[in-house]
């Protein structure tokens, strides 16, 4: 985007205190990709912070990284270096409300971009929850821009690579292609529904379809109230896994144990890293060529094999012996117990991903390099959330808290002790 055009250009953006949008939040304020930033932010589940408050603890973090200047005047949060700075607007709201649930009155003269990156990611959120925050909210926003910005040039809605994926690996084009006869899950559903309101809304819009968003590239790097995606899946397990042996298993030395767990070693999933994915938002959405009804697929050109994830996995986490099959007809009830908790992630782990048109996402961001997921990338990925988040053990509302761990141990006790007699 030229700096005469950025100048005048105002950004809505919704999800910015999620995942994906705090490394958004923070490639528009280095790039400078906007002159101002209007944050949709929901109260805090506590009901204790206020919207500003959990925004401007953000911008601190990004300030005090980045050596940049953090001040406010009024409403507005200024964050920059030297003369020239970012404004951001915090605003309380909420995208399952009628009218955001915004109140008070907001000048959105300048509003020329939307993105609306806010929803439900976690695969295994009721599918309520789907509908009300992907499905209705998205209606919501969509409504929301149409009464009040009226300089609006482009509405970029985020949503997934995988809403349309059917296990078989072929060629996905970037247009809006047919419904889809089933999905795999309900977030998929969601996810596609909402693309499709935003295709039939009337107004100018960008469809931005990561593939699966990781951790940092750099170092694996996840905040802690970030659920963990597919690819932490098979490491997870391995790790309840080891913890439900402990009784048989010294805990510091490698689990050797022969186990077998829904799969298919050639599977393939499409991983990417999350500072890599805001980057290629953030310079798509603001870049002058990107025309109105295009879609971007954020996603690497090689995919990796389900194979390598568990080969890697293992060497983290520390079991090795877990053998991927197809059908778990004739084995233990503790097999299919692991294969229950991870039912959500089972349609990944036995497909191939499509094959997906980046030509236009090539032609806007072509120079940023997308980092493979090899096996240096998918370690660090699990070595940080190994060190830092234990695999979510002990966390409220987990399958991996100690209670259930005990409840395992206890219900399994003669099926363990068979595995470690043989």
């Amino acid at each position: 985007m030229s700096e005469q055009v950025r100048q005048f250009s105002g950004l809505f953006l919704t999800g910015g205190l999620g995942f994906l949008g705090r490394f958004l939040l923070e490639e528009i304020v280095l790039s400078q990709s906007f002159c101002r930033v209007f944050m949709l932010v929901r109260v805090a589940e506590d009901g204790r912070h206020r919207a500003d408050e959990r925004l401007r603890a953000l911008l601190q973090a990004i300030a005090d990284r980045n050596h940049l200047r953090l001040f406010a005047e009024g409403q507005i949060i200024s964050i920059g270096k030297g003369t020239s700075h970012t404004q951001i607007i915090p605003i309380q709201g909420d995208i399952t409300q009628e009218n955001l649930g915004i109140a008070g009155d907001y000048d959105f003269s300048t509003v020329t971009h939307v993105c609306h990156a806010a929803a439900i990611t976690d695969l295994v959120a009721p599918e309520e929850k789907f509908e009300r925050a992907n499905v209705q909210g998205t209606l919501n926003m969509l409504d929301f821009a149409r009464r009040n910005f009226k300089h609006l040039q482009m509405f970029g809605y985020v949503g997934t690579a995988y809403d349309l994926y059917n296990g078989k690996e072929v060629f996905v084009p970037a247009d809006q292609p047919p419904e889809p006869q089933d999905f795999v899950n309900g977030y998929s559903r969601s996810k596609w529904l909402a693309r499709k309101a935003v295709v039939q809304s009337g107004l100018p819009y960008c469809i931005f379809l990561p593939g699966i968003i990781c951790g940092r590239s750099t170092d694996g790097w996840l905040p802690e109230d970030v659920p963990l995606g597919v690819i932490y899946g098979p490491p997870q397990a391995m790790a309840l896994l080891k913890r439900v042996c402990e009784p048989f298993h010294a805990p510091g030395e490698v689990l050797e144990i022969a186990f077998y767990s829904l799969g298919d070693e050639d599977a393939t999933l499409n991983v990417i890293s999350v500072d890599i994915v805001a980057v290629l938002l953030n310079r798509i959405l603001a870049s002058n060529q990107n025309k109105p009804g295009s879609v971007y697929y954020l996603t690497h050109p090689k995919p990796v094999r389900v194979g390598e994830i568990l080969r890697v996995a293992s060497e983290v986490v520390g079991v090795r012996g877990i053998r991927l099959v197809r059908d778990l007809s004739g084995r233990t009830s503790l097999e299919k117990l692991f294969a229950k908790m991870l039912v959500a992630y089972q349609p990944f782990m036995l497909g191939k991903v499509g094959i997906y048109d980046r030509a236009s996402t090539q032609k806007l961001a072509g120079n940023i390099l997308i980092p493979e997921a090899d096996e240096n990338f998918l370690r660090r990925m699990f070595r940080f959330v190994q060190e830092k988040r234990n695999w979510g053990y002990n966390q409220p509302g987990s399958v991996y808290k100690e209670s259930n761990v005990q409840q395992v141990q206890k219900r399994f006790a003669g099926e363990l002790r068979k595995l470690f007699e043989r």
